[in-house]
């Protein structure tokens, strides 16, 4: 987005902080937390999302002061935007076979985990 915008600098250093974003909020949180060895998935992945939730906030804000735009106005043209949407019926059918392979392993995925856990 940067690039797009043609803020090289700002870009370069937003990439590098982003990156490292969530492993310092996650490794903040252990130091912080002392979690048990049986510390759920919340526990240990809470602070990534949260630093991801954050940062998607943060380029959005970004990318709408950037262009001008207000939030409202920038969602209403990235929801009307078809671009990279599949067209031809190729396209279509391996959009279609990659949602199902992705849904059949996140589901083998859950059931193994529910299955182990017993």
């Amino acid at each position: 987005m940067g690039y797009y915008h043609r803020k090289l600098i700002q870009s370069a250093v937003f990439a590098v902080c982003a990156a490292m974003l969530p492993y310092l909020a996650t490794w903040l949180w252990i130091r912080l937390t002392h979690p048990s060895n049986s510390a759920g998935m919340l526990q240990l992945c809470g602070p990534t999302a949260i630093a991801a939730i954050v940062s998607y906030e943060f380029l959005i804000r970004w990318h709408a002061g950037q262009s001008h735009l207000t939030i409202e106005s920038l969602s209403a043209r990235l929801n009307e935007d078809d671009y990279g949407m599949p067209t031809s019926r190729w396209q279509q059918l391996i959009v279609r076979a990659s949602t199902a392979i992705g849904f059949i392993l996140a589901l083998l995925v859950l059931l193994s985990a529910l299955y182990t856990r017993n």
